[in-house]
Parts: structure tokens; sequence; C-alpha cells
């Protein structure tokens, strides 16, 4: 199976999805994390989580980069094709709703 995390920053999904991740690719399964990279990307790649770098602005008041930010994650994930896609923290669920509009995903986990 196919699993895709998504969220903001790496620390999200170093701290409080690490071991989820651990044992995902443990039996089998591909998983892929799509975060900006930062200071805990390199981590999750030594267990063997494929890292999808994207650029999000966290200060911007600019509705354009959140629109860039979209399409991004929208461009990603029509070539990724996860076959779920776990979203944290709350503004990666208003993306989440956004995402699903335009993709056909069978499973999404908040």
């Amino acid at each position: 199976m196919k699993i895709a995390f998504l969220s903001s920053v790496d620390f999200n999904l170093y701290f409080f999805r690490f071991d989820i991740m651990k044992e995902l690719i443990s039996r089998g399964d591909e998983v892929f994390a799509i975060i900006p990279r930062g200071k805990y990307t390199h981590l999750l790649e030594e267990i063997g989580v494929t890292v999808i770098d994207y650029k999000i602005s966290r200060s911007s008041l600019d509705p354009f980069s959140s629109i860039s930010t979209i399409l991004e994650l929208i461009k990603i994930l029509k070539k990724l094709k996860p076959d779920l896609l776990h979203t944290l923290p709350l503004n990666q669920i208003f993306l989440e709703e956004l995402l699903e509009k335009s993709q056909e995903f069978q499973k999404f986990i908040i």
C-alpha cells in the first residue's frame, strides 16, 4: 500500500508519526512524507521514508502564496497517487478538503 503523510513541518511527523511510519515500512508499505525539508527530514529518510519536498510560507498573508501551495500539492498528489493520505495539523485539514475535491483518493486520515 502507498501511504502519504502531509504536514507543514517535518517536526510533526518525526515526533508524532515516526513510530507509525516505521511500522508501516516494516510491514512492506511504501511511506511518503510530503513536507518542507527541515531539521528532522534526514531522520525520516534514514528509516526508509521517501520525502517529497514542497514550499509553504507560514508567515505570509498573501492569498496567492496559499494558492501556489495548494496547486503544488495537487500536482504532487496526482503524480504520487497514494492509496491513503494522512494529514496533520489543522491547516492541513483545510488543504485536505481542497485536495479531496481535486483527487480520487479512497481514504483520508485526519
